[in-house]
């Protein structure tokens, strides 16, 4: 390389965490490398770089570097390492596109998720058009995900008392989508409307007695917590629905705040910044609704009892959103059942379950993940090379 590159690293901290260390070791060897915090600290440095490499939780920064200074996307280029294993990408203001901001010199990775079975074509359940822009100037790339951190932020014995859970017990987690839970039978954006509603999970938490039998039956060998859905503002011990959910989540909501206080005051739930600890410490799980953690949950280790109805609901929507480019089989890490089948034999669909999980049977399609690629493996020296690459384009 030519000339040493000054780089500017933010992986913005969220609910999910990143090991960034090992990356940004291999990138000092041959350029200068600063790492910012937060927004202030991006642009204090932004006069004295070259690029910026952000996280898919960074999103929303290029509404603060253009309004910080429009020449900015003219002048230097962007890095955006895919960090989100759900449908979630880049976020553009529609007004910054109607301004001819210039995209050229923004990059962006991808996983097989955004893409068509070919691998050539951006396929997107909401369609964004910068995104082919950005395609079409070859400035999107098909790679893993940047692997979620394995390292809890609170210690087991932390997270345990801070819960209230027996230490003895391994922890089986019930996934929701609940606070966005929503019903979309009205929502003139979504196409498909009644057809992507959590019909089953609404079933579910409108009738107590199905959740009561399936905690009665689990908790004599485990925790039993409940990991809802993220929400800014939202928090549960003590309750606080938070400003989202008052001024839109309410509004959407298939499944009224008081019936899910029902749960909410008599079983742990956990918070959104515990979340990630969460799916570390999780031996076993179960889920009811359209999710993309329906697909990522084996890059946790954690086995899902997916929740469908006999009419197959979740698993058509599940083929619905991946447009019918996969199966099924290769993609969820546990098995099917219906709430028809829990209903009627809750000890036996779930004593199964457990049987066939308990010791984490390694998920056969861990390798090569026709969606998300080799992020199990997470090889740092992949991004590293990417990097390279792109320093050696010429700005546009």
């Amino acid at each position: 390389m030519s000339k040493t590159i000054k780089i500017l690293f933010y992986f913005k901290e969220s609910f999910w965490r990143y090991d960034t260390e090992k990356l940004i070791e291999l990138v000092k060897i041959n350029h200068n490398v600063i790492v910012a915090y937060n927004e202030k600290e991006i642009i204090n440095n932004l006069p004295n770089i070259d690029i910026l490499i952000c996280s898919s939780e960074s999103c929303n920064i290029i509404d603060l570097l253009f309004n910080n200074d429009p020449n900015f996307f003219k002048e230097k280029k962007i890095i955006f390492i895919r960090t989100n294993t759900s449908w979630d990408i880049l976020h553009v203001n529609n007004k910054y596109i109607k301004e001819n901001i210039n995209l050229k010199n923004i990059y962006l990775l991808l996983n097989n998720l955004q893409f068509d079975k070919s691998g050539k074509n951006i396929d997107l359940c909401k369609k964004r058009p910068y995104v082919d822009v950005l395609h079409s100037y070859g400035n999107i790339e098909r790679m893993p995900v940047y692997k979620c951190s394995t390292k809890p932020k609170l210690e087991k014995t932390e997270f345990y008392k801070k819960y209230n859970l027996d230490i003895n017990k391994k922890i089986f987690t019930i996934y929701l989508s609940f606070p966005k839970n929503y019903d979309y039978t009205q929502n003139q954006l979504y196409t498909q409307n009644e057809s992507i509603n959590n019909h089953i999970e609404t079933y579910i938490c409108n009738n107590y007695t199905i959740i009561e039998n399936i905690i009665k039956h689990l908790q004599t060998n485990y925790n039993v917590v409940f990991k809802p859905h993220p929400l800014h503002g939202m928090k549960f011990k003590p309750f606080k629905p938070g400003d989202y959910w008052e001024r839109i989540s309410r509004k959407r909501t298939a499944i009224s705040l008081a019936s899910m206080k029902f749960y909410i005051d008599k079983y742990p739930f956990i918070e959104m910044g515990d979340g990630h600890d969460l799916n570390i410490y999780t031996k076993l799980g179960m889920i009811f609704s359209r999710s993309t953690f329906c697909f990522s949950n084996y890059l946790f280790n954690i086995p899902l009892l997916y929740i469908s109805n006999k009419q197959n609901e979740l698993q058509n929507q599940l083929t619905n959103e991946l447009k019918d480019k996969y199966d099924l089989n290769k993609i969820c890490y546990g098995e099917f059942t219906t709430i028809e089948k829990l209903e009627e034999n809750t000890s036996e669909i779930l004593n199964n379950f457990i049987d066939n999980f308990k010791d984490t049977p390694k998920f056969e399609f861990v390798n090569g993940n026709v969606l998300y690629g080799d992020t199990y493996n997470h090889d740092v020296k992949i991004w590293v090379d990417y990097i390279n690459r792109i320093i050696e384009k010429p700005i546009k």
